[in-house]
């Protein structure tokens, strides 16, 4: 299954320069693992700049900052198969992680401490330390259930690792990436047949909308 929503232009830049917060560059180098265009994309942004580099006087970077950067993020775009097939390893205790989330779960998902939503319906996970307001989670949604209508005081960014879900702006399946801001409102409803997985960034908390969201927000805390 090939993706059908990107990242922006300017935030696989971000990644490709080293300059993307490391919550952001862990999900598009997630991305990239199940996306051949935008490592297409990648690539001759990486040669556009050793291009750009060439040409221009040094910068001194931190000490470490380049090791830090490539220990982190390597193996995130591994090669194409003839087949078109991906590196998921598909009988791997991992799946459906790709392999630069898989990094960060060396217990894989039954090694995260979960907190339970509607009943059950919707479990989150704290995945990384919070870097200023950017919070890093696994959202992981039953078939059919839905997340309440919502806006956003920040950035939403959220990578399909399994299942899908749909919301006002299209169907979202595993490796396609939506994000959202303070402009959107949706209401994403997982799919029937599978459960959703997604790995989600939260700038800022939600703020639903619609009656019920108006009398829950003071009591929930994306």
């Amino acid at each position: 299954m090939i993706p059908r929503h990107h990242p922006e232009m300017a935030q696989l830049l971000d990644y490709a320069t080293g300059s993307a917060a490391e919550p952001v560059a862990l999900l598009i180098a997630s991305h990239l693992a199940l996306c051949p265009a935008c490592r297409r994309d990648v690539a001759a942004l990486d040669s556009i700049g050793g291009c750009m580099l060439e040409d221009s006087d040094p910068v001194p970077l931190a000490e470490g900052s380049f090791e830090r950067l490539m220990d982190r993020l390597r193996g995130e775009a591994p090669p194409e198969e003839p087949d078109g097939g991906t590196q998921d390893e598909p009988d791997s205790p991992f799946d459906p992680l790709p392999l630069p989330l898989r990094r960060y779960l060396p217990k894989g998902l039954r090694g995260l401490s979960w907190s339970s939503l509607a009943g059950g319906r919707i479990r989150i996970a704290e995945l990384l330390p919070p870097v200023g307001s950017l919070r890093t989670q696994l959202v992981h949604v039953r078939a059919g259930s839905s997340i309440l209508p919502h806006t956003h005081r920040g950035m939403e960014m959220s990578l399909i690792l399994s299942g899908g879900y749909t919301d006002e702006y299209g169907q979202f399946l595993r490796g396609d990436v939506e994000t959202a801001d303070d402009t959107v409102t949706h209401r994403p409803v997982a799919d029937t047949g599978a459960d959703c997985l997604t790995l989600t960034l939260v700038a800022g908390d939600l703020r639903f909308v619609g009656p019920v969201g108006t009398l829950l927000s003071p009591f929930i805390k994306s």
